[in-house]
């Protein structure tokens, strides 16, 4: 539920997916890499997405933002990252679009 997953074996490279979930307002998750801790957060009060990443040193992560337009997706480097915005569309469709 939090996301985390590599797009190569060392997790130099990580895909950050969080996956918002009926029934919970929110999910977190942590693994422990060669390169440090990697971390993923999702909050969900009513509309309103809070999402918080850590990617350790020397990393990079594909990060998808549920509820957004085509479930945006960025390229971020090593460091801590913080969104905060309301869901597009109804919340059934962006469970759905997780699935």
């Amino acid at each position: 539920m939090a996301g985390i997953d590599t797009l190569d074996a060392g997790y130099h490279h990580l895909l950050l997916r969080p996956r918002l979930t009926k029934g919970l307002s929110f999910a977190e998750g942590s693994l422990d890499t060669l390169y440090g801790i990697v971390k993923s957060r999702w909050q969900l009060h009513g509309r309103h997405v809070q999402l918080d990443f850590t990617i350790p040193a020397n990393c990079q992560a594909d990060v998808y933002l549920p509820g957004t337009k085509n479930n945006k997706k960025l390229s971020l480097g090593s460091g801590q990252y913080h969104y905060d915005y309301e869901a597009e569309g109804d919340l059934e469709t962006i469970y759905e679009e997780l699935s």
